[in-house]
């Protein structure tokens, strides 16, 4: 069983996650304990993404972007893939299946990336969050299998 060090995840309309270099050393602190470790990057803006993000993407040794299985959403995610200069070229994908979305595959041509996993919606999963259980808690959960594996691509 593989276990995350560290997550560092910031919201969309928060201040960012303090400095670089503090950031920067966040990360390789949690690094130096040989376990993986799970940065979740804001989207993006207008202007794409931050010095912060840029130095994050630039160690990581897997980078994944999570798609929505709608048109609008990988088009948008390869403008983000294809910008000039942008950290997210070698990006893999996972694609957030919705009903009467895209195909996994199909997102991937539209993005240009390859697909490491999909995420199915799950209903449980709102209960679970108002009973104040954690995602991908279950032995059977989607979550829980597509983290298994996604630790499994970044060990190989």
């Amino acid at each position: 069983m593989y276990e995350a060090h560290a997550v560092l995840q910031q919201l969309r309309r928060a201040q960012p996650l303090g400095t670089l270099g503090a950031r920067s050393g966040v990360v390789d602190a949690a690094r130096g304990t040989g376990r993986p470790v799970v940065v979740d990057l804001p989207r993006p803006g207008p202007e794409g993404p931050g010095e912060g993000s840029r130095a994050v993407l630039a160690d990581a040794d897997l980078a994944l972007l999570v798609v929505p299985a709608r048109l609008r959403a990988a088009s948008a995610a390869r403008l983000l893939v294809t910008a000039e200069g942008t950290p997210w070229s070698a990006a893999r994908l996972v694609v957030r299946t919705c009903p009467g979305g895209l195909r996994a595959d199909d997102v991937a041509d539209v993005v240009g990336c390859p697909v490491v996993g999909e995420l199915p919606h799950e209903r449980a999963v709102m209960g679970r969050g108002e009973r104040g259980e954690p995602p991908g808690a279950g032995p059977r959960s989607a979550l829980g299998a597509l983290a298994r594996q996604v630790l499994e691509e970044v060990v190989r």
